[in-house]
């Protein structure tokens, strides 16, 4: 049918300015500059963080208090980053000037191109942080032509993509870095796929399907609604790769997402205070930056067998408001185990939930989402999440459409729980009303949604 004629020449406009502006001596510049920062460099990171650790120890008021001299009267070096306290959430908001580096003879912010950044608040605590361009902006795009390579994408192209979006963001838009692309950036079709939103919908229906795409990119929610509707459309889109990232993707969904565009699913990871930190390889591991992050994995509540560790992540990217050892909620399993796939970095063997996304049985105890993720991957379910209010219960919010049934899904799965929970504890679920899905305030969709406090203490898989 071809896209509307509009439309059309739009985006061969689009297409035109992505090639000439790729030519020019200045995208030349920065593409030497880009390509020199793609083999992990491990000596340079080395060099950032004493660097980033001298102006946390000697700039920085809010680590006045570590051991020694003190910021402005340093004796000695610095100490080592196991020295520096780890940084909460919620110490990072409540310290946030405090956090910003100055001059220690007069207080002045040092001098530079800084921009704030504020997090999409999908944990109902937003916070904000500083950043600069040159340092930050320079290592995530490094970091994505790291990922860009691994997943063989051309040197240029066209991505369809349903990330979170601005109230100014345009339709079509060319990015030149890492790679020069044309990018289609479609709103997230999860907030009325199961409703009667006509301009989203037509949006799609003008759109999907009507040109060849290297990349589909985009939250991990959206990137599945997308799934659906090409599904249900029988529209075929075949990129070279998929690169999903803001969100966990539940294993069901991953594999309806990879059934229906025919390419595999790559995971980026990142957080809004420390930047893209890790990317997936296609062992399933994560492999963070070591030259740009460095991460730990640290206890969470009591050790034990099964227990899951935090991560815990320090951004060497600038030093204008340095970010140690920040505590960003991620959860991973312990494992000592290298990746054998050849790729460099400290690795995880992939997320396992947040630490306010786990769920809370009758009696108290904690158990990870897994348990129900399990259950409901077993009846096919691809798209679903699941809300805690109340002790022992939980609720599954699945779309309407997509031949997903709330109840029946219910029905099987708490036959499964009660099977599971023998020794008093108990945990099940309730249905709700098909496509009220919780969303943060920018649009973000997390597969669990918990509302209670979460006490401390080793969880149960």
């Amino acid at each position: 049918m071809g896209l509307p004629a509009s439309l059309a020449a739009a985006f061969d406009e689009a297409l035109r300015e992505r090639d000439e502006e790729s030519t020019t001596g200045e995208f030349r510049r920065r593409r030497e500059h880009i390509e020199a920062g793609v083999p992990m460099d491990h000596a340079a990171g080395e060099r950032r963080l004493a660097d980033l650790l001298t102006v946390a120890h000697e700039q920085v008021p809010y680590y006045a208090n570590l051991s020694g001299p003190g910021p402005g009267d340093v004796a000695g070096p610095p100490p080592g980053l196991a020295a520096f306290p780890v940084l909460t959430k919620q110490e990072l908001r409540a310290s946030f000037a405090d956090l910003v580096a100055r001059s220690p003879e007069d207080g002045v912010l040092r001098p530079g191109a800084m921009y704030m950044l504020r997090t999409s608040g999908s944990t109902g605590e937003p916070v904000s942080s500083i950043k600069t361009e040159e340092g930050d902006g320079l290592a995530d795009v490094i970091i994505r032509e790291r990922a860009y390579a691994a997943c063989g994408l051309p040197e240029t192209g066209v991505a369809l993509a349903a990330p979170l979006l601005g109230a100014d963001s345009p339709l079509i838009q060319v990015q030149l870095y890492p790679r020069p692309y044309v990018w289609w950036n479609l709103r997230g079709l999860e907030h009325c796929y199961d409703r009667d939103t006509a301009d989203v919908h037509a949006e799609y229906d003008a759109i999907v399907g009507e040109f060849d795409v290297d990349l589909v990119y985009g939250t991990s929610s959206r990137v599945i609604a997308m799934a659906r509707y090409c599904q249900d459309r029988g529209i075929a889109v075949r990129p070279t790769a998929i690169v999903a990232t803001y969100e966990e993707m539940p294993e069901p969904g991953r594999a309806l997402v990879e059934e229906v565009f025919g390419a595999p699913v790559t995971m980026m990871y990142g957080t809004s205070e420390t930047g893209l930190s890790a990317w997936e390889c296609p062992r399933r591991s994560l492999h963070f930056q070591d030259d740009w992050v460095v991460c730990e994995t640290l206890p969470h509540g009591t050790p034990g067998e099964d227990s899951a560790e935090s991560i815990v992540l320090t951004s060497l990217k600038s030093d204008v408001m340095p970010i140690l050892r920040y505590v960003t909620g991620d959860l991973a399993m312990p494992s000592s185990a290298p990746c054998d796939c050849g790729r460099p970095g400290r690795t995880i063997a992939g997320l396992h939930g947040r630490s306010q996304a786990r769920l809370v049985a009758s009696d108290g105890r904690v158990y990870s989402p897994y348990l129900l993720y399990e259950a409901l991957i077993g009846l096919g379910l691809h798209d679903f999440q699941i809300v805690q209010s109340e002790p022992g219960v939980a609720v599954l919010v699945i779309p309407a459409s997509g031949g997903q049934d709330a109840e029946a899904a219910v029905t099987e799965v708490n036959a499964h729980l009660s099977r599971y929970f023998t020794d008093g504890s108990d945990l099940s679920l309730r249905a709700k009303a098909s496509g009220e899905f919780v969303l943060s305030p920018a649009g973000k969709r997390n597969p669990v949604v918990q509302r209670l406090h979460i006490p401390v203490g080793a969880e149960r898989i």
